[in-house]
């Protein structure tokens, strides 16, 4: 008989340290449709057998409004669900069957505008000296590829063995702590990324914390988050990929991602202007985009700067 998962339960908010909870939403795994969610997922080995006592609780925090799982994997299940229930197999089976052909090129792309705003970001910062990136949660390190082909000193922590392994940069990190000492750390990183990582970590506020510990003064942070405004529970697939209750355990909008992060020491900034495109019209639609988008609905993606 297969063991059953074990979960912590988050008393306070990870985002604010606040006590006072409201519950959204909750329920069972073995419930629809959470059941049938899971049991459509790819799965290494499938993690059904171990959440059929396991209950979910989507919380919203009283004073700075953070939505979160309020019981999430214990350390020793989550690095369970990494190597045995999600594998790198298993990541390429979902990736080829939810992928757009153009979402390789649209990556890419997005790359290099990241890569090029924080070039431009850090010029003052770093003088004559080579940009130095972390990027924080780096996956199979495409981010840092890119950065490396523009001369950066870039540097990935990735806590996730087989990504690590699968990485297309040699410099990857298993841990934060693993940087202490590092030769390519220096004085410390003119840029930080966080690319869909924040919305995965246990204690989001104490990240960022530990992070800027790492980061020059007037150094530049990126995060990127899903969008789950508007997210009051699992009842459909696009609810069940922006609160995955095994992985997707903070649930930001841009108002509480911006909070987190000027609490953490940072203070939003303007993205510089970048155009990667070939095509005139792209380039014109996306900059009617941008000169409109101040009163369209606001992102989570976002450029900060740390001022402490």
């Amino acid at each position: 008989m297969n063991v059953s998962a074990e979960f912590v339960k988050r008393q306070r908010c990870p985002g604010c340290g606040a006590e006072e909870l409201t519950e959204i939403a909750s329920g069972r795994f073995d419930a629809s449709p959470l059941r049938e969610l899971i049991e459509n997922d790819p799965w290494g080995e499938s993690p059904m057998p171990y959440l059929r006592e396991a209950e979910w609780r989507l919380m919203a925090c009283a004073d700075c409004g953070l939505k979160f799982h309020q019981n999430i994997l214990s350390p020793e299940w989550n690095e369970i669900r990494r190597s045995r229930w999600t594998t790198l197999s298993a990541i390429e089976e979902f990736e080829a069957a939810h992928r757009d052909p153009n979402d390789e090129f649209m990556r890419a792309r997005s790359d290099v505008e990241h890569a090029l705003r924080l070039e431009k970001q850090t010029r003052e910062l770093r003088g004559s000296d080579k940009l130095r990136v972390l990027d924080f949660g780096c996956g199979r390190g495409s981010f840092l590829a890119m950065c490396e082909l523009f001369g950066f000193v870039a540097v990935g922590v990735e806590p996730w063995a087989a990504l690590r392994e699968a990485s297309r940069s040699n410099t990857v990190y298993a841990t934060l702590e693993d940087l202490d000492g590092a030769s390519e750390v220096g004085e410390g990183f003119h840029a930080i990324t966080l690319f869909e990582t924040l919305d995965q970590v246990a204690a989001p506020l104490d990240t960022l914390d530990a992070l800027s510990k790492h980061l020059v003064p007037g150094g530049v942070l990126v995060l990127e988050t899903l969008d789950c405004s508007g997210v009051k529970g699992i009842e459909t697939e696009a609810d069940y990929r922006l609160i995955h209750p095994l992985r997707n355990i903070n649930a930001f909008d841009p108002k509480t991602l911006r909070g987190l992060a000027r609490r953490a020491g940072f203070a939003p900034i303007e993205r510089p202007v970048v155009q990667v495109n070939s095509d005139p019209h792209r380039v014109l639609k996306r900059e009617i985009k941008r000169v409109v988008s101040p009163l369209m609905r606001q992102t989570t993606q976002l450029y900060f700067r740390k001022f402490r």
